[in-house]
Formats: structure tokens, sequence, C-alpha cells
């Protein structure tokens, strides 16, 4: 479904009202398809919620999320609101 709205132009950069994007909510969910495809489509592996959590603090306990995204460049130095970095 998710790659049916990307070929019709869906703006994977649009978030929710707290500034959640697509690649937030799939980075916390062992689902490493889901991130790959947002990423080769463009999706910014750095982008920050409201709070500043990255799609890296997003990410959990999920280790295979957390390589991917270490692997792809995500910026394991952004901080949260509190100071707090992903790692």
């Amino acid at each position: 479904m998710v790659k049916l709205l990307i070929d019709k132009a869906a703006d994977i950069g649009l978030g929710d009202g707290h500034g959640v994007m697509p690649l937030h909510m799939a980075s916390e969910r062992p689902e490493v398809p889901m991130v790959e495809l947002l990423l080769d489509n463009g999706a910014d592996i750095n982008v920050q919620d409201d709070d500043l959590w990255t799609p890296l603090h997003w990410a959990g306990q999920h280790i295979n999320i957390i390589n991917l995204l270490v692997e792809r460049g995500a910026d394991v130095t952004l901080k949260d609101e509190y100071g707090r970095t992903p790692l």
C-alpha cells in the first residue's frame, strides 16, 4: 500500500500535528523493508519531530532498524528536547 501511495506521488515528508513523519512511525516497528522503502524514496533520515526525536530515537530496541539507519548515515549525535542522543 505504501509503495502504491509513493508511486502516486504521496508526500512522504508530510507529518502529523506533532511533526511525526512516516519514517518515524516505520522506525519504531521491526520492519526493515518499510524503512528501506521510505529512505529509498527520499525520506529525511534525520528528520526531528516536535520533541526533536529522530527516526533513530524512535527505533528504540529494534537493533535491525538501528543498524540500517546508522549504515544509511543517521546522525547519532542529534539530541532530543532533553539533550539525549538516540544511542
